[in-house]
């Protein structure tokens, strides 16, 4: 059984006796104050006579202005671990989003008929076949979704792997180069 705040320990499941309708003794924090110290007394009020405004020359007791609090830090080493794991997960949202975003843009190309613009465009410059010339180029066969969703992937993973490989050679970078000149200097303004 826990003590309750306000009560001193004793034995346990033992709860000490108290008057009824007396109240425990003031506590800071919820502890009971320690044997001999007295409780600390309210802040005393400025007497400013009868008008209620202090007197010439006095600073009034009450609202001081308070200046802004700062820390300084000095960043001098980087956790390669956790440069690597953020890179990471930087490199996979970024190339999540190409991926989706090029996928999309290929929907919307071959919807709006873009692309059997572009393989007429080809085939006219290339030659009618029936005149002799070369033979048709069909778009339709080299670029259908299988293989846009699966170049588009290719390039999600690489896009990963390289953006994962900098963050970590960065951040090794970082901290050679914080060893040499003593890191960067924040300053935090609460």
């Amino acid at each position: 059984m826990r003590p309750q705040p306000g009560q001193p320990m004793g034995a346990p499941g033992v709860r000490p006796a108290a008057p009824q309708g007396s109240r425990p003794p003031a506590t800071q924090g919820g502890r009971p104050p320690a044997q001999g110290v007295r409780a600390p007394m309210a802040p005393a009020q400025p007497n400013h006579g009868k008008t209620g405004r202090p007197a010439p020359g006095k600073r009034p007791v009450g609202k001081v202005k308070q200046t802004a609090k700062q820390a300084h830090l000095r960043i001098t080493k980087l956790d390669l671990l956790a440069v690597l794991k953020m890179s990471f997960l930087f490199g996979f949202s970024i190339s999540l989003i190409m991926f989706v975003g090029g996928f999309a843009l290929w929907h919307l190309l071959l919807l709006s008929g873009a692309i059997d613009s572009a393989q007429n465009l080809i085939n006219s410059v290339l030659g009618n076949p029936a005149a002799g010339g070369a033979a048709n180029l069909q778009l339709g066969q080299y670029l259908n979704s299988t293989r846009v969703v699966g170049f588009f992937a290719g390039i999600a993973v690489v896009n990963v792997f390289i953006l994962t490989l900098l963050g970590t050679v960065f951040g090794a970078l970082y901290n050679l180069a914080s060893t040499l000149f003593g890191g960067v200097e924040v300053t935090l303004e609460v």
